[in-house]
């Protein structure tokens, strides 16, 4: 088999989408708004192995599943 340790990065030019939520809270006067740009940078580490392709022995099926 093989192993593979790699990794990818996005960052992107503009934002994505912009988040906008308002918080009112009833028995006090707390109001907040939050407003966001969400970009979806991420970088990601990848670990993965791979099993290796074993020949069978003897005849190896060489037609399609329609022989003819």
């Amino acid at each position: 088999g093989i192993f593979y340790i790699g990794g990818s990065a996005r960052v992107p030019f503009k934002p994505l989408f912009e988040f906008y939520m308002q918080y009112n809270y009833t028995s006090s006067a707390v109001q907040q708004i939050i407003h966001a740009p969400i970009d979806g940078s991420y970088i990601s580490l990848d670990f993965k192995y791979f099993f290796p392709n074993i020949k069978n022995k003897g005849v190896q099926f060489q037609d399609g599943p329609i022989e003819q």
